[in-house]
């Protein structure tokens, strides 16, 4: 596995409830053989916000901080599939996970996100056996077009490394801006006034100026924002 050379560092998101550092760092360093370039892996395990008390509760809180964590730029986020370790019957274990990929995807819709631990169709009849949720609602969310793929544990990092050989416009997009997050004004007269940090996370949330920034770096490209060069 090997990539052309990239100054840029890769940043992955990982939501697992493993806690072996090993096996993250194996993980880092076959994506950091592959692309040549640094990798930054963050792991968010979801079992300790589960205590055997309010599930509803404990579950919105995890679902609120992975908001929070996807409101940052990332190139992945990659979800664990099966969260054993959590204390829930499977199927809602299976569900969390959807919504997890559904929280983040609230707050991030440039970053690529994979589904592991095992082929999906092991886990669809529990998702879909789960009175708790109507069958369609479950279908959709299984087959949301903005989750990348459900892969084995063991390809997640052949996985990250083929979804980002050819990167999306919008991960493009949010790098170039999370590159010069640093300048304070944007020059553009539409946009004077708001930081490029500000559009990065419109850019990245895709609300109303989001949208409108990515269509105008689409026709102009993001220098016409600001002198870059200064």
């Amino acid at each position: 596995m090997t990539s052309e050379k990239t100054t840029h560092v890769i940043r992955v998101l990982v939501i697992d409830d493993t806690e072996q550092p090993d096996v993250l760092e194996q993980m880092k360093r076959e994506l950091e053989g592959g692309f040549s370039t640094t990798v930054e892996l963050e792991h968010l395990n979801p079992t300790p916000f589960f205590k055997g008390e309010d599930a509803e509760h404990e579950s919105d809180h995890l679902l609120e901080k992975v908001r929070q964590m996807a409101a940052e730029f990332w190139d992945v986020a990659i979800i664990d599939l099966n969260l054993r370790e959590v204390e829930l019957p499977v199927a809602d274990r299976l569900h969390l996970s959807l919504e997890i990929a559904k929280a983040f995807r609230e707050m991030n819709r440039c970053a690529i996100i994979i589904l592991y631990s095992g082929a999906l169709h092991k886990y669809v009849q529990d998702l879909l056996a789960d009175p708790q949720h109507k069958p369609e609602t479950t279908l959709r969310s299984i087959y949301d077009p903005s989750i990348s793929g459900f892969v084995s544990r063991s390809e997640v990092s052949n996985a990250i490394y083929s979804a980002l050989e050819e990167v999306p416009w919008l991960l493009r997009l949010d790098r170039l801006f999370a590159k010069y997050s640093s300048i304070i004004a944007v020059e553009e007269s539409e946009f004077f006034g708001k930081s490029f940090g500000e559009l990065a996370n419109a850019v990245r949330q895709q609300n109303a100026l989001g949208q409108r920034v990515s269509q105008q770096v689409t026709e102009f490209g993001v220098a016409a924002f600001a002198e870059l060069n200064k």
